[in-house]
């Protein structure tokens, strides 16, 4: 089980919402809770052999609390290319040419209610399957359409009248994948083939609710303060 780093990245030059990792989010967050989470995880379970939290030391707010809160796990500098133009996977994560464990599974720090034993689980699963890259997506039961042709994706029969009679797509959810660590290197991801990745299906539940733009921010913080009250009460 140690052959895996868990990984973590973060910068403050988000593109789509200003500060969202370190604006208030309830009376903490979004990156607090992120290096919590991940500080807890390297502190309680032997899942992992490195726990690692990549940023850039440009990010200084994100770089200090990460020094401050995270004292059991690998802060680990990156450049500023990888926080800036960088597309390619190489250049993304440039500085996992310093491990040697064959996995990395990635953590992204934008789904706040994602559990470290959701974490651990999942972790667990794929070793025990020996998949060679793993993603996590939903089922999604919809009338979905092509934008350029406007010709349905999943409504094959005129007939139809509701979303159960179609044919159900997956849909990435981003809270996590499990990469190769020497494919990322040569920046491969997948290879598009049989399980790889293998598509883990998981719940449509509060876990993987994600927060890319304002409204959700805000739909996210609102379910936080009510989680908040419940804690404080217990």
């Amino acid at each position: 089980m140690k052959d895996m780093i868990l990984l973590g990245m973060a910068r403050e030059g988000s593109q789509r919402m200003n500060d969202k990792m370190f604006r208030p989010f309830g009376n903490t967050t979004l990156f607090d809770i992120y290096v919590e989470k991940l500080d807890m995880i390297a502190e309680q379970t032997n899942t992992f052999s490195h726990v690692v939290l990549a940023l850039s030391k440009k990010d200084k707010t994100l770089w200090n609390i990460a020094k401050r809160k995270g004292k059991h796990i690998t802060i680990q500098e990156r450049n500023n290319f990888s926080i800036g133009e960088a597309t390619e996977p190489a250049d993304l994560f440039h500085y996992l040419d310093n491990y040697d464990e064959k996995h990395v599974m990635r953590v992204n720090g934008c789904f706040p209610f994602l559990s470290a034993e959701t974490i651990d689980t999942c972790a667990h699963f794929f070793n025990a399957h020996n998949f060679k890259t793993m993603t996590c997506v939903k089922e999604r039961n919809n009338w979905f359409w092509n934008p350029q042709t406007n010709k349905p994706l999943t409504l094959t029969n005129k007939t139809f009248t509701t979303t159960q009679q179609s044919q159900p797509l997956y849909e990435s959810v981003h809270a996590f994948h499990i990469l190769n660590r020497k494919d990322i290197l040569n920046n491969i991801l997948w290879n598009l083939k049989k399980d790889d990745p293998y598509l883990f299906v998981v719940p449509d539940c509060i876990e993987y609710l994600d927060i890319d733009t304002e409204t959700e921010f805000q739909i996210c913080e609102a379910v936080w303060k009510v989680y908040e009250e419940l804690w404080k009460k217990q």
